[in-house]
C-alpha cells in the first residue's frame, strides 16, 4: 500500500480547479526534487559521426556549451525548441530542418504541438 499526499486546488470562486501534490508544491518553492521514481535522460546524447540527440527543452546556454553551436540568447526562448519555433515561426512536423551556423537541426520526434527531440548535425 502506498501513501501518497494530494491536495484539492480550489479556485476563487470556491470551484475545484485540480489536485496537487506535497512535491508538486515544495517544487514550485524550492526547484525541482529528484527522487528514485524520477527516470533520468540526457538532454544530448552524442550518437555515430558528427550527429546528435538533443531534447527540446535542453536550455540555450547548455547546448551552446556543449557543442559550440553559437545560438544567440534572446528573451522570447529558453530552450532549443523556442529557438526551433522563432526560426521558423510556426508548428513544426517532424522531419523538419533548420540550417544554424554550420550546423542541420532536423525535428525528430513531436507531442502534439510541443517539440520533444531534435537530430542535430554538424556540416
Amino acid at each position: 500500500q502506498k501513501k501518497n499526499h494530494i491536495a484539492i486546488v480550489v479556485d476563487e470562486h470556491g470551484g475545484i480547479s485540480g489536485i496537487t501534490t506535497l512535491e508538486d508544491v515544495v517544487e514550485e518553492i524550492i526547484g525541482e526534487i529528484i527522487d528514485e521514481t524520477d527516470r533520468m535522460t540526457p538532454d544530448i546524447v552524442r550518437l555515430k559521426g558528427n550527429k546528435w540527440f538533443v531534447a527540446g527543452k535542453i536550455d540555450i546556454d547548455d547546448l551552446n556549451k556543449e557543442l559550440d553551436i553559437k545560438i544567440p540568447e534572446s528573451s522570447t526562448y529558453d530552450t532549443f525548441s523556442g529557438f526551433f519555433l522563432e526560426q521558423i515561426g510556426r508548428i513544426p512536423k517532424s522531419g523538419e530542418s533548420i540550417i544554424i551556423n554550420k550546423w542541420t537541426a532536423t525535428v525528430k520526434d513531436m507531442d502534439g504541438n510541443r517539440i520533444q527531440s531534435f537530430i542535430i548535425k554538424k556540416e
